[in-house]
């Protein structure tokens, strides 16, 4: 077994924390929403609020690549 499998074995181990980290990020996604449709309409806010959009789709695109492609890889196996 090379270092690579050994990482994804340890990323699939961490499924748990990474579906943790997803619902975190789902709910940053609805507060930031909130705070679009609630908040002041300065352009000031609310080109912070499209920066962390931006992060918070970015990287919940990340977590739930990796979750897949580990859970995909376990069970190839």
């Amino acid at each position: 077994m090379n270092e690579y499998d050994r990482f994804w074995e340890l990323v699939y181990g961490a499924r748990r924390y990474l579906q943790l980290l997803l619902f975190f990020l789902l709910f940053l996604l609805v507060l930031s929403g909130a705070a679009l449709v609630f908040g002041q309409s300065n352009p000031a806010s609310a080109a912070m609020l499209l920066v962390d959009f931006a992060l918070i789709v970015g990287l919940g695109a990340v977590v739930a690549g990796v979750y897949w492609y580990s859970v995909r890889r376990y069970a190839r196996r």
